[in-house]
């Protein structure tokens, strides 16, 4: 039930103390008759909003930008390849320290995925 997914969140984000994985983890709380997961406030964007800056400005560098990639040209292929390759090794870095801790985030989109620190950080572990 809810309280496992709690124990698993607390042990990945509290114990592993795992750089991807959100902000801080706080506890729990209930409001409304529901239960809420608190973590501690994380000044980013998200993936969502970057790639709707890229999309309005027809270019990639807000994204590269945000994640710490130097010398990105949006005109280059091998600026285009090391892009993609930091944006999904961060992700699958995430995804392999949620798969070893048993978490199924069952959620994972842009909107869900806060760019901060040039890190990739997943947030959102509602079911």
């Amino acid at each position: 039930g809810y309280l496992n997914v709690e124990g698993y969140i607390n042990d990945l984000v509290v114990d592993l103390s795992h750089e991807r994985i959100a902000a801080p983890y706080l506890g729990m709380c209930t409001k409304g008759g529901k239960k809420w997961l608190l973590f501690e406030y994380l000044q980013g964007t998200t993936l969502e909003e970057l790639l709707i800056e890229c999309e309005e400005s027809y270019s990639l560098t807000p994204l590269a930008d945000a994640v710490g990639l130097e010398r990105f040209y949006d005109d280059d292929c091998d600026s285009l390849r090391r892009l993609v390759n930091e944006v999904a090794r961060q992700l699958f870095a995430t995804c392999v320290a949620l798969e070893e801790a048993g978490v199924a985030h069952r959620d994972i989109k842009p909107y869900n995925i806060i760019v901060a620190d040039k890190r990739l950080l997943l947030i959102d572990f509602g079911s």
